[in-house]
């Protein structure tokens, strides 16, 4: 988790300053955690229900927000009260399938960035379900997901993106309760397989709460709108905004907090794509140098982004290596388990971080012996830096008994030319 880049860049910003969004989920989240949490910071609930009532449902349903206090936080609880359904209706007893709210989202008539950002999101949690029954996204049927509330609570997130004019959005690590709980396909551990699946690749702490903190329509709302999953990084606060849970959790505050600010470091390069990556450190000692360098090629070999070997002293005066891995975040699992088995080390930090990444072209030029790669590093389409393949100059170094550098240099100005 690939993660998922953020649906939001497409808003509108403020004063030509993008809106962002940080959630410190201290205490899971929720669906109607997330609502809270934006109307706790301005969000108007006369707009929120005038643009939910577009959606064609027909159940009746009303909202209810009230102020709470969690663990002495005061904080904005919402509340969606649906009117009971008739018995026969399908709806009120087998759930409804994703083409069907798919459907009603595109039968609303909410601003197309609504639409697009609800779809996604429930997009998201039907191959989630998909994955984790063994089935397909047709023919998943949304129980406790196709609720009413739960598709006010997905169609009201997106409603408050919008509103909000939030460009961008990022989490902290989640944290997850313990123990197991009862729902329409029986009695599931906790966290839930669907919650499980759309976490994938995200920093996830089980904390000592016998309760599920994350729900389904909470984690697809993270998985699918935030860009990275980590600390506060060159944040500037202007609001800040608690959401808070169902349960009364005694000494720990059950409540979303949510930062409305500025992410300080994303306007000088907003044209740049912006990724999160998967970073594993290690320190080592009893591997000598050539055990490292075999190392750094499998796991480069084996999918990572970037490998580094950087000196260290440990213990004892010991000289050995820190050892820093790269890599989607999608491999994450796959690259740290070959990391534990090629280093032999008996723990590994990691964290997911931000990236800034160029984007990248390859051309190939015709030097006086043959032809080589070219990759270029590009801003707008401007070429900020290129260099030369080392493999193809390698190869016509030796096959012409030239320097290596005097062949890199021709492909340079070759370049150059071009």
């Amino acid at each position: 988790m690939t993660f998922h880049v953020s649906q939001l860049a497409k808003l509108h910003h403020i004063g030509g300053m993008p809106n962002a969004l940080y959630l410190d989920c201290l205490s899971g989240i929720s669906g109607n955690m997330f609502l809270g949490a934006l109307l706790d910071l301005g969000l108007s609930p006369d707009e929120l229900k005038n643009e939910l009532k577009k959606l064609p449902l027909n159940e009746n349903w009303s909202l209810e927000i009230e102020k709470v206090t969690r663990a002495g936080i005061a904080a904005t609880h919402l509340t969606f009260t649906v009117d009971e359904v008739d018995a026969d209706d399908h709806h009120g007893h087998h759930g409804r399938h994703l083409s069907e709210i798919l459907k009603m989202i595109q039968a609303s008539g909410l601003d197309a960035s609504i639409q697009k950002t609800a779809s996604d999101i429930f997009t998201r949690l039907a191959e989630a379900e998909a994955k984790v029954h063994g089935t397909t996204i047709e023919k998943i049927h949304f129980h406790e997901v196709g609720a009413v509330d739960a598709i006010l609570d997905i169609v009201g997130a997106a409603i408050g993106i919008h509103l909000m004019k939030i460009a961008t959005l990022s989490c902290s690590q989640m944290k997850e309760g313990q123990g197991t709980i009862k729902c329409a396909h029986g009695t599931m551990p906790v966290p839930v397989p669907a919650v499980v699946e759309l976490l994938k690749g995200v920093p996830l702490q089980q904390i000592d709460i016998e309760s599920e903190l994350i729900t389904p329509t909470g984690a697809a709302i993270a998985a699918t709108l935030s860009h990275s999953f980590g600390s506060l990084d060159q944040f500037e606060i202007s609001r800040v905004g608690y959401g808070a849970g169902t349960r009364d959790h005694g000494a720990h505050p059950n409540v979303l907090r949510a930062y409305l600010g500025q992410e300080k470091n994303s306007t000088p390069l907003t044209s740049l794509p912006k990724e999160s990556v998967f970073m594993m450190t290690t320190n080592v000692d009893h591997l000598n140098g050539e055990q490292v360098g075999f190392l750094i090629d499998r796991l480069l070999k084996a999918g990572a982004l970037d490998v580094a070997a950087v000196p260290a002293l440990m213990k004892k005066g010991r000289p050995a290596y820190q050892l820093q891995c790269i890599c989607r975040v999608e491999d994450g699992d796959a690259l740290s388990r070959l990391f534990f088995k090629e280093s032999g080390s008996l723990g590994i930090r990691y964290q997911v971080i931000k990236r800034w990444a160029l984007d990248r072209k390859m051309n190939s030029v015709t030097t006086p012996w043959g032809e080589v790669r070219i990759k270029s590093g590009l801003i707008d389409g401007e070429v900020i830096h290129f260099r030369p393949e080392y493999e193809d100059c390698l190869k016509i170094a030796t096959e012409q008994n030239l320097p290596l550098h005097e062949v890199e240099r021709a492909a340079v100005r070759c370049f150059a030319k071009d």
